[in-house]
């Protein structure tokens, strides 16, 4: 893994001061879920994502943090007794990347909320496309359909959880790992994202 410095940055500039929150439902998830994602998709905040998933440069992280922890104390989340679940890559992924960028920033939700991270209860368990290569949430639904299976249905029920991943674009990745964690009786979702893009629906 890399830990070559990011590009210097205007983060204050980059922050939505305001507490912005979505309620998100979908055809495959008819339960909704609370979106939450820091700033639009564009910009600075695109190339740190990019510098951090396909050039592996790591050091980004320190750089997502502060807009993160800025982001997560704005809005007021009353989340006592959440559990903070990173949504997972699948295993062979992983082990290219070197690491699951959703878990870095999960750890940042974790410790800036004070919550547990929990990094086993859903697993990846289907290789598929990257959803970066695929146009709209139509594709990316059936690509990504069933990939997500939680691995311990009772340490996870009844739970209320946030669940983190780096971008939120057509909503397909995320509607399927709640579709996981409803089926294994979690209570309550919070979604929470670094950036909010969208590349159709």
């Amino acid at each position: 893994m890399s830990t070559r410095p990011a590009s210097p940055t205007s983060l204050q500039a980059l922050v939505q001061h305001t507490k912005t929150l979505f309620c998100r439902r979908s055809t495959s998830v008819p339960t909704p879920y609370i979106l939450a994602a820091a700033v639009n998709y564009n910009g600075p905040v695109k190339d740190m994502i990019h510098q951090l998933k396909y050039r592996k440069w790591t050091s980004v992280i320190d750089s997502i943090r502060p807009i993160l922890d800025t982001y997560v104390k704005n809005i007021s989340l009353s989340v006592d007794g959440y559990v903070v679940i990173p949504v997972p890559l699948h295993p062979d992924r992983q082990q290219e990347r070197g690491f699951n960028q959703a878990e870095l920033i999960g750890t940042i939700i974790s410790e800036s909320l004070q919550l547990p991270m929990h990094t086993n209860l859903l697993a990846r368990i289907k290789k598929t496309k990257a959803q970066a290569e695929l146009k709209d949430y139509k594709e990316r639904a059936a690509n990504i359909a069933n990939a997500f299976q939680v691995t311990d249905n009772e340490a996870i029920k009844n739970k209320n959880i946030i669940l983190v991943d780096d971008v939120y674009t057509t909503g397909a990745t995320i509607d399927d790992a709640v579709r996981a964690l409803r089926s294994a009786g979690v209570k309550k979702i919070i979604a929470v994202h670094s950036g909010k893009g969208g590349v159709g629906k």
